[in-house]
This record gives structure tokens, C-alpha cells and sequence, in this order.
């Protein structure tokens, strides 16, 4: 086997841009390589038949994915069908495999999405599933509660009763329809390059559909009023936990539950959130901690705190972590009057309006304190504010801001794995 034995990386102006070629074999006309700086399994391509073939071998060592890439040049070259294989097995095989990966509500998300996808399609042949198959699904996802009536509602059991519930929205969004699509592309993807049952051509496309986001937030009038009413039952928990997230901008309750009285910095005025994930990527991050923050965070000191640094700031008397407020978040909003349709996260909405109005913050800084890789969401829902004059991004502002005791410093090179110690 004549073969290039320099492992050296090329970039390629196609799909294949930084990619690692690992082996060139000139005898087979096969071509190794990772995908950009990754270690994952080898994959692979050569031209047969007139056609360039992509998969994955699914092995790291190259010895076993050269085995893996010479059976499956000759099966094409033969012109071998691939396995035939159904939506729902390929769906199932897909959902094992991100199982490991993703956590239990997306990969709940994903189980939800691949069982109406493998529903529609029945025994369906995955190399069958073409664009004009997936743009049906999607029309039938649209119409779905129109075409089964009997499951537009909500049911529930209590005391061994099915108890009817609210009706399911019939205008179904284009996030929702995204995503199903996008599960879709995904499980063919998985069997093409983990699998080989499919050829990459089989694999439709489906261009985005735009997504209306929700610009609107709770304001911190409507906020003080849910937590006036909070006090006025002597539940201090939520009535410290609604202030915390809208004056912080944390995400409602996964980071919130992350935060201990170990990262809370009272010298520095610092709130270190930690594991933060932007776009795929973890991150550490440290919230200043304003006034308003401060007040908060003394008086869940006092309510709950005992001397176990360990322990999380916000818990129940009894040390209990409270995982989901959507319950008792949707009471309050009904007893204050206001728009029923919020959620927890459009507290965190009303910080960045907070943190670019009041604390006049520039919006680079906004969308690091709220754990954003990069500014361009907070800046594409936020940025009329910009243009409305209520946003200085100089950093003389952000110094004023320090200087005028409406925030205070905060340190982003500090290494908070020594802070955590």
C-alpha cells in the first residue's frame, strides 16, 4: 500500500475547511482524516462510480477505520444498496447515542421529536426520506391538533381521574418546526457517517425558517410587585430568588442552583457563576454585585445560611434546592395582574435592559455578565436601545458606573478554580 505517511493539516476553502489529513492512499484513492482539531473517529472519502463518497468510520485507530473504508469502497464500487433501515430504528440508534451526551431535558426534546417524525413516516425507507418528504412532515406538524383533534388537550391523572386541562396552541412556531426538522437531518446524518446506511446525497436540506424571538421582558416595577406579593405571604424564599435573578441576569434555575456561598466574593462584590454554556462552549464567569444584589444576598445569608460554605445560597429553610418555579411563578404573575405568558427567563430579560438603561452599561459587557460567548444576540434583541441614545458603551461610562456605586469592579482574569479552593 503506497501511502503518504506525513500527518499534516491543510485547509480546504470547501466543507472540509481545516480538516486533519491523516493518510492519503494513492494505491485505493482513499483519504483519511479528523474533523478540524478534534480527536474523534477517522473519516473518510474516495470517488466511485462517479461519485464522491463521504462516511465516518466510527474508529479512531486508523488501522480499523483503513478496514472500514476498503468495505465500503467496494460496496460502492459494486454498487451494493445500502441496508435498508426505517426512521424509527435509525431514530432510536441516534437517541442511544446522544444519551451519553446532551442532558436529560434536551435529550427528552429529542426522544418527543424523533417519535412524531417516526409516526409520520411509519415503515418509511430512511434513503426515501427526501426534501419533498421532510417539507410534508413539516405540513403535517403545522396542522397536527387540526388532524387529531382528540389530542389538542391536555390530560393528566389525580386520585385515579384523567383530569382535561388546557388546549395546545394551534399556531405552531418556527422554532418548533426548526427543530423537528432539524432532528430529522440529524438522525440521517448519524446513520450516513456512523453507519453507512445512507449516502450523504440522501440527506435532505432544510433551510431555517426565521425565528420570532421575544423581545418583551419584565420590567422592575412589574417585578417589585411580584415581590411585594411574595412578601406579603411570608414566602422570603421566592421573595429574595425574583429580585436575584432579574438584578443578576442568571439563568433561571440551572445557574442559579450552581451558585454557592463559596463563589459569593463580598471583598471583591463578586458572584461567580460557574459552568455557564454559550453555544456549546463552558465558561466561568463573575456577575458584579450591585447594591441591590448585595441587600439580597445578606438576607438569604440570614434566612438560610449555616456556616457550610458548600451549600447552596438559595435554598429552602430546610436546605431543600428548589428545581423548577414555573409553578408558583405563575400564580404570583395571575395574582399580580400581569401578562400570564411571562416566564422565569423574562426576568433575565429585564436585566440586560436594566444592566444597558439604569447601570448604563456598554453591551459588550451586558452579554459577558450574562454568560453570551460573543454580544451579537444581546446586541440583535437590545440594540434599538442603542440607537434610542440609552446605551454608552464608552468605557468612561462603565467607570462612572463604578465610581457612582451602581455596580462595582469585577475581576475576569481571575482564576476562579483558586477562588473555589
Amino acid at each position: 500500500m503506497k501511502i503518504l505517511h506525513k500527518v499534516y493539516t491543510k485547509k480546504f476553502t470547501g466543507t472540509m475547511s481545516k480538516d486533519t489529513i491523516l493518510l492519503k492512499d494513492e494505491m485505493t484513492g482513499i483519504t483519511y482524516y479528523t474533523r478540524g482539531t478534534k480527536k474523534g473517529a477517522i473519516s473518510f472519502y474516495f470517488r466511485a462510480n462517479g461519485k464522491t463518497h463521504r462516511f465516518s468510520s466510527g474508529k479512531r485507530d486508523l488501522k480499523e477505520a483503513v478496514a472500514v473504508a476498503n468495505e465500503a469502497k467496494r460496496n460502492a464500487e459494486r454498487g451494493k444498496p445500502a441496508q435498508s433501515i426505517t426512521f424509527a430504528k435509525a431514530g432510536k440508534m441516534y437517541l442511544e447515542y446522544k444519551s451519553a451526551r446532551v442532558k436529560p431535558k434536551t435529550l427528552n426534546d429529542y426522544q418527543r421529536n424523533v417519535d412524531f417524525a417516526a409516526e409520520f413516516f411509519g415503515k418509511k425507507d430512511l434513503k426515501d426520506i427526501n426534501n419533498k418528504a421532510l417539507d410534508a412532515l413539516v405540513d403535517y406538524r403545522r396542522n397536527y391538533y387540526e388532524l387529531n383533534p382528540e389530542k389538542a388537550t391536555f390530560t393528566y391523572k389525580r386520585n385515579g381521574k384523567t383530569i382535561e386541562g388546557r388546549k395546545h396552541d394551534d399556531n405552531i412556531s418556527h422554532r418548533t418546526i426548526n427543530f423537528l426538522a432539524n432532528v430529522v437531518v440529524a438522525v440521517m446524518k448519524y446513520a450516513h457517517e456512523r453507519h453507512g446506511y445512507i449516502e450523504s446525497s440522501d440527506i435532505p436540506k432544510w433551510h431555517q425558517l426565521k425565528e420570532n424571538k421575544r423581545d418583551d421582558f419584565i420590567d422592575e416595577k412589574d417585578m417589585l410587585k411580584m415581590r411585594d406579593y411574595y412578601l406579603s405571604r411570608k414566602n422570603f424564599f421566592y421573595a429574595n430568588l425574583i429580585p436575584f435573578i432579574f438584578y443578576s441576569g442568571v439563568r433561571p434555575m440551572s445557574e442559579v442552583n450552581r451558585i454557592l456561598w463559596s463563589d459569593i466574593d463580598m471583598e471583591k462584590r463578586c458572584i461567580y457563576v460557574r459552568n455557564r454554556k454559550s453555544k456549546n462552549r463552558v465558561k466561568n464567569t463573575a456577575v458584579p454585585m450591585h447594591d441591590r444584589l448585595k441587600d439580597i444576598i445578606i438576607q438569604m445569608r440570614e434566612l438560610t445560611y449555616n456556616g457550610d460554605d458548600s451549600q447552596n445560597v438559595f435554598v429552602r429553610k430546610n436546605g431543600i434546592v428548589v428545581k423548577d418555579i414555573k409553578k408558583s411563578f405563575k400564580s404570583a404573575l395571575l395574582k399580580c395582574k400581569l401578562d400570564p405568558t411571562y416566564t422565569p427567563y423574562h426576568l433575565r430579560h429585564g436585566y440586560a435592559t436594566f444592566a444597558l438603561t439604569k447601570l448604563k452599561l456598554p453591551i459588550e459587557r451586558v452579554a459577558i455578565i450574562m454568560g453570551h460567548v460573543d454580544f451579537k444576540m444581546v446586541n440583535e434583541v437590545y440594540g434599538h436601545l442603542r440607537e434610542e441614545g440609552l446605551i454608552n458603551e464608552n468605557d468612561l461610562a462603565y467607570s462612572e458606573a463604578l465610581e457612582a456605586g451602581r455596580i462595582s469592579q469585577w475581576v475576569p482574569d481571575r482564576n476562579i478554580e483558586e477562588f473555589m479552593e
